[in-house]
C-alpha cells in the first residue's frame, strides 16, 4: 500500500490524542492509496481547480477539486486518489470512538 508523500518543508502537523491536523502545501502529483483507522476530513486549499480521480469504498469519483471542497472518508474505507498537478490541503483525522462519544452525548445518531 502506497502512502501519501509530503514535502517535509511544506507541512505543518499537529497531533492531539483524538485529532491529528496536517496542513500540506504543493504536494506533488501521485497516486495515493490508504486505509485509515480514523475518519478523514480533507479540505482542498489549492487556488485553482485540480483534476482528480478518487475511489472511496469501491465508489469512483472523477472531476475537479476546487478550493474549499471537503471530502469525508470514513474509518476503515479503502481509498485511492490520483492527481496530476501539485495540490494543497488541510487534512483532519478524527478518532471514531471520540466522534461516537460526542454524538451520544449530544443525542445524535451515530453508527
Amino acid at each position: 500500500m502506497k502512502e501519501v508523500k509530503f514535502n517535509s518543508k511544506d507541512i505543518l502537523s499537529q497531533k492531539q490524542e483524538n485529532v491529528q491536523i496536517i496542513k500540506a502545501e504543493n504536494v506533488q502529483p501521485q497516486q495515493a492509496r490508504e486505509t485509515l483507522d480514523k475518519h478523514l476530513l480533507l479540505l482542498h486549499r489549492t487556488a485553482k481547480p485540480v483534476a482528480i480521480q478518487e475511489t472511496v469504498a469501491d465508489s469512483f469519483h472523477g472531476g475537479a477539486a476546487f478550493k474549499n471542497d471537503i471530502n469525508f472518508i470514513p474509518a476503515g474505507a479503502e481509498s485511492t486518489c490520483e492527481w496530476k498537478e501539485p495540490l494543497s490541503f488541510l487534512r483532519v483525522e478524527l478518532d471514531p470512538q471520540t466522534v461516537k462519544e460526542i454524538a451520544d452525548k449530544e443525542n445524535l445518531f451515530c453508527k
